[in-house]
């Protein structure tokens, strides 16, 4: 499904133009709330990983108001931010993985990031929705952080994979006589 998805974006300009266009808007949007919580005061989803005391103290810096704030970046977050890099990021690879005839599977690293992201945004909004009556359990803290830490490194990975391969089918281009040679064979 993710694949066929992803194909859909990678031979439609126009959906990834669309889709561009979507996570400028919603990165600036997101920005602007970011920058009301203060810059002392970011949130989880930008951080690699947290413990259960240092978002407690985040959401004691930020309080009710900042929680209201923070929540409003998470609608904008879970819907349309994710899905726009998703397949950006993921139409992109699986463009450049063609390219070179690798398994197109690899493609599936960026949805693989948004179900992490998808994980660690909502417990802390989560955190945000009980505050300051009650605070989230460590367990609920550690399985986002765990999914934060996850979601980061996956994306670094992806991004450097399709930054090399980008550069490699720039430099090394298959040769026209080559890609025939392989479609006879399929």
């Amino acid at each position: 499904m993710f694949l066929a998805a992803l194909d859909k974006f990678a031979n439609t300009p126009w959906l990834m133009v669309a889709a561009v266009l979507v996570h400028i808007l919603c990165t600036q949007y997101m920005s602007s709330l970011t920058q009301q919580l203060g810059k002392d005061n970011p949130p989880p989803d930008i951080r690699f990983g947290y413990t259960s005391e240092s978002l407690n103290a985040w959401y004691d810096a930020i309080g009710e108001d900042g929680c209201k704030i923070y929540q409003q970046h998470v609608f904008v977050d879970l819907f349309p931010y994710m899905q726009s890099y998703t397949l950006v990021g993921g139409a992109l690879l699986l463009q450049q993985l063609r390219i070179i005839g690798w398994n197109e599977n690899i493609a599936l690293i960026f949805p693989m990031v948004m179900l992490m992201d998808m994980i660690e945004t909502c417990i802390p909004a989560y955190g945000c929705s009980i505050y300051p009556e009650k605070r989230l359990r460590p367990a609920y803290v550690q399985a986002s952080a765990s999914a934060n830490q996850l979601k980061w490194t996956n994306f670094g990975i992806g991004m450097s994979i399709l930054s090399i391969l980008f550069v490699y089918n720039s430099f090394f281009p298959p040769k026209h006589d080559e890609a025939k040679a392989e479609e006879k064979t399929d």
